[in-house]
């Protein structure tokens, strides 16, 4: 589901300035890095330099960020002609199962309107385009 693209949106680019100018962001930045490597791994590589002087901090690092991104713009999966969806279109064929506490779940994707009762009706967490998240994601890119 959308839930899965969430760290994307944990991204900021850091001016070379703000190194120079924010002494303290800087150490705490360091500390982290010498004092915590197995969560520093985890991060993108804040310390190289991008396109005029920048810094990319993000929850995301290379390889992660391209895994999900070609997830988000795989068509069959969650990029639309309207948006990203809210669950992938995966789930169409291939709905998610769940067997908990003696209870069996089910969820699959629906392109419109819900064919349950369930809520009133019309679910819209099921696979329509969902206009936060999809401004989120553009900001974010």
């Amino acid at each position: 589901s959308m839930v899965g693209l969430i760290p994307l949106f944990a991204v900021e680019v850091l001016d070379e300035e703000i190194f120079q100018t924010m002494p303290e962001f800087t150490q705490r930045l360091d500390w982290f890095l010498q004092n915590r490597p197995d969560l520093a791994n985890l991060i993108s590589r804040w310390g190289e330099r991008g396109k005029n002087q920048t810094h990319l901090l993000s929850l995301l690092r290379g390889h992660r960020m391209k895994s999900l991104l070609r997830r988000m713009l795989d068509t069959k999966e969650f990029l639309s002609a309207f948006g990203i969806r809210a669950l992938s279109r995966i789930h169409l064929n291939e709905p998610y199962r769940l067997h908990a506490n003696g209870s069996d779940f089910v969820i699959r994707y629906q392109s419109g309107e819900s064919d349950s009762f369930m809520f009133g009706g019309n679910s819209n967490w099921r696979g329509p385009i969902w206009f936060p998240v999809n401004y989120m994601i553009i900001k974010s890119l």
